[in-house]
């Protein structure tokens, strides 16, 4: 059986009990991995200036600085 391509997430959320839920959450898949973190969109954007490498951005819609929807 072919091996699945690793499936890289940031996960921005300016609640910290929720990212950690959902690192732990996705740490329990063996090709899922969780490789940025953001508190908020202005760090969304920071990150993402530094490193693209991302397949997938969890993100909340409704953070303080800057929402989803302005993301």
């Amino acid at each position: 059986m072919a091996q699945e391509k690793e499936i890289r997430i940031l996960i921005a959320d300016d609640h910290l009990v929720v990212r950690v839920g959902l690192k732990n959450l996705f740490s329990l898949m063996e090709n899922i991995k969780v490789t940025g973190e953001a508190a908020g969109g202005h760090d969304v954007l920071a990150i993402l200036q530094q490193e693209s490498n991302f397949d997938l951005l969890l993100l909340d819609l409704y953070m303080p600085d800057m929402d989803g929807f302005e993301l």
